[in-house]
């Protein structure tokens, strides 16, 4: 049996040296970005007439995401030389995910005559999405009396590419399938006729008319695939129709019908399925502005107190998209400040945030103390936390109760608030929710906050937070935004000095031993983003106090034991046995501070793609 497995890695790269908070878990996105070497190229070339069709198949699903050339010559090659149906439509599935700009549509065209229906089917579906489709030769294979797999995979290469495929594909052979024996092939005939561009067709117009007046709910939805201004009668009835399908349709197609329609389509009553609902806010998003009518409002508000999250997700979508006026977006807002909905508050509040709306900020002020809900309370505060200008005294005893509130979310955003606000006098309070707090979120924002408000007196709690090496995401998260803080203090005495020293050694510490020693013959080092804030940070401190020896040291030692890590060395000169932890991560990391250290320019690169890895031992003779 062949196994392949590929490896997960970070493409590309994306913090600096220049970052200005810590460098976060949620930063680091993984893509699973796969590519063939030569040498597993090879083993497939020769291994794979020893496989059998199942595995065959197997092998073309695998490296059907390989991110070079290599693997679409491979499938395009066993192509030519397969034999096996089964296999032939595996290959042919599996490059629809490859590059299909360098898939010679002669390749694919054989196929599109096979005498199997269902590797028919398989070939439409790929030559169809073929920037080199010819569409004119797909005309001549097009008939009545042919397999209706391969005319509806056509018909829907037809609506995918009307913009081309149309110049050579005549709306008359459309027009041939208007009363097919089959009636999936005449819907998906009818959607392919209504998305042909350019002016409409009478016939085309005719046999929509008819359709959507039809028994059948799938040709009634056909005939609401593709609304256009002359249709608005027919936009009209069809969203009331009795069938989830045809209502979905209807609003999932609209976009360009005259006002009034639109305000009967938007002003039609809510809808039982969700879908429907959801699909009729999203109808404004693909208006080129939004209108200013009564319906418009009255929509957006209920969605945001649907029930479903998706319908307000959507609704939240429309408010803050680039077709939504400002002052539109800011009436609508304003009057979801006064809903009795809670759902509809959080999203005013999000909206007043991420628009600056700061008029209301003082409407938000004066209402936060009536929120319950916890999840309300964080996004009106952060309101605050994003309008109101730092440094004020008085956000002390405005932000106090809330530094003590019974939710930890409650509780973390009063931390944030204080360190991004920098509130005079707030330095206890940060430290008691870093130190005492009994969530562990609610520590990691206040350690954050110490980063944004950088004061002297923080420097002995950040010192402390290094002896935790739990293993939780929030504790690890305590760690990175210690380290990010630390070179943001600036000491001033001696005993300044002295706890700088110490939280260098201990970041170096952290950078370079486990937290948990050697066993099973395992080493589990801290997680990638607090190493990652470690290094960068005694980086900074290294440069911040160029004849403060310690943290020098600490920088250039860190440099010299990833360089030996990376060169293949396995010895540690300060920790016997110990492995440095290399990833793709942190040597990126490395060598942005190697270019910091020595004052070049920091740049960040794309990662090399990680390889499949292909045992030779795999391609063994199957016994008989």
């Amino acid at each position: 049996m062949i196994h392949l497995s590929s490896i997960v890695l970070l493409f590309p790269l994306w913090f600096s040296l220049t970052e200005q908070a810590p460098i976060s878990l949620e930063q680091i996105v993984l893509h699973a970005s796969q590519e063939l070497s030569e040498q597993s190229v090879q083993v497939l070339q020769d291994g794979y007439a020893q496989l059998t069709p199942a595995e065959r198949s197997r092998t073309a699903y695998e490296i059907r995401t390989d991110s070079s050339s290599r693997a679409q010559k491979l499938l395009l090659g066993w192509l030519r030389s397969e034999k096996n149906l089964f296999v032939q439509g595996a290959i042919l599935e599996a490059l629809e995910d490859t590059n299909l700009d360098t898939i010679p549509e002669n390749a694919i065209r054989p196929f599109l005559s096979a005498p199997d229906a269902s590797l028919q089917n398989y070939a439409m579906r790929l030559y169809g999405q073929l920037p080199s489709a010819d569409f004119s030769y797909l005309d001549t294979l097009c008939n009545d009396s042919g397999n209706p797999g391969f005319q509806i995979a056509l018909f829907e290469a037809l609506v995918q590419r009307s913009d081309t495929a149309f110049e050579n594909f005549p709306i008359a052979t459309l027009l041939k399938f208007k009363k097919s024996p089959v009636p999936q092939v005449a819907d998906a005939a009818l959607r392919a006729a209504l998305s042909a561009p350019g002016s409409r067709n009478s016939e085309v117009e005719h046999w929509q008319a008819v359709a959507s007046q039809s028994e059948q709910a799938s040709t009634r939805a056909a005939a609401a695939s593709d609304l256009h201004v002359n249709t608005d009668t027919i936009a009209l009835k069809l969203a009331k129709d009795p069938h989830v399908s045809v209502r979905l349709a209807v609003y999932q197609s609209y976009r360009d019908g005259t006002r009034d329609a639109l305000r009967h389509l938007l002003g039609t009553s809510p809808d039982l399925d969700p879908a429907v609902r959801e699909a009729k806010v999203n109808l404004l998003r693909r208006l080129p502005q939004i209108p200013d009518l009564p319906e418009v409002h009255s929509l957006l508000l209920a969605a945001l107190a649907d029930s479903f999250s998706q319908v307000r997700e959507a609704a939240e979508a429309v408010l803050s998209g680039e077709n939504m006026p400002r002052g539109l977006a800011y009436d609508i807002t304003a009057e979801a400040l006064d809903s009795s909905h809670d759902t509809v508050r959080l999203a005013a509040y999000r909206q007043i945030s991420a628009r600056e709306f700061r008029e209301l900020l003082e409407t938000v002020r004066s209402r936060i103390a009536m929120e319950k809900n916890s999840e309300n309370i964080v996004a009106a505060l952060n309101v605050v936390i994003t309008l109101k200008p730092a440094g004020d005294p008085a956000d002390l005893e405005y932000f106090r109760p809330y530094a003590a509130h019974r939710s930890p979310l409650v509780r973390a955003i009063a931390a944030h608030a204080f360190g991004k606000l920098q509130v005079p006098g707030s330095e206890p309070d940060i430290i008691q929710l870093a130190t005492k707090d009994s969530n562990s979120s609610v520590r990691a924002h206040a350690f954050e906050a110490m980063g944004f408000f950088p004061q002297r007196v923080f420097l002995p709690y950040l010192e402390q937070c290094f002896a935790n090496r739990e293993g939780t995401q929030d504790a690890a998260r305590a760690r990175a935004a210690a380290c990010w803080a630390a070179p943001r203090i600036q000491p001033a005495t001696e005993q300044d000095f002295a706890i700088i020293d110490q939280i260098s050694t201990n970041m170096f510490i952290l950078a370079t031993k486990p937290t948990i020693p050697e066993a099973m013959g395992m080493l589990v080092f801290d997680r990638d983003f607090v190493i990652a804030n470690a290094i960068l940070a005694i980086a900074r401190l290294s440069k911040l106090h160029p004849d403060h020896p310690i943290p020098l040291a600490h920088g250039k030692n860190i440099l010299e034991l990833y360089q030996k890590a990376e060169n293949g060395g396995q010895q540690n000169a300060f920790a016997n046995t110990v492995s440095i932890p290399i990833t793709e991560t942190l040597s990126d990391v490395i060598r942005q501070t190697r270019q910091f250290l020595g004052d070049e320019e920091c740049t960040t690169a794309p990662l090399k793609p990680s390889r499949l890895s292909i045992t030779l031992d795999y391609f063994k003779p199957h016994e008989e």
